[in-house]
């Protein structure tokens, strides 16, 4: 069920193929995210080398998502089904979707006029933060 999660399956396909409800999967993956965290915070201290591959499967797990999209992830509003939304639109880096135009997310479904403003405004946060 957790590799169903972070392989970006559809929660409705994940309650009917494990016969459990949203809430089930939430709280599995919840748990999850608090040892991969875990894991990922000893690695830092006792194996350094895979630290980095250890919060990655901690991000992965806390956003339901592939690792090609989790950069799209930390942008507020922003979670695994608009993060792949933006890109199978192109939109692939922080970067792109802060610099795209309003026309061009608010074509792209569950993106309005004003969630597309909101997006391109919270990336360019994110990247002013990361000196950018």
């Amino acid at each position: 069920m957790l590799r169903d999660w972070i392989e970006e399956v559809p929660m409705r396909q994940i309650c009917n193929t494990y016969a459990i409800g949203p809430g089930d999967v939430q709280s599995c993956a919840s748990s999850a995210e608090w040892m991969a965290y875990s894991l990922w915070k000893l690695s830092t201290i006792i194996k350094r080398e895979s630290a980095h591959e250890h919060q990655v499967l901690y991000r992965r797990i806390s956003e339901g998502v592939r690792e090609d999209i989790l950069a799209l992830t930390v942008i507020r509003g922003v979670g695994r089904v608009r993060a792949r939304r933006l890109k199978m639109a192109g939109l692939d880096t922080v970067e792109k979707v802060a610099s795209a135009g309003i026309d061009k997310i608010a074509t792209i479904p569950g993106f309005s006029t004003r969630l597309a403003a909101d997006t391109i405004r919270n990336a360019s946060i994110i990247l002013r933060r990361m000196g950018t």
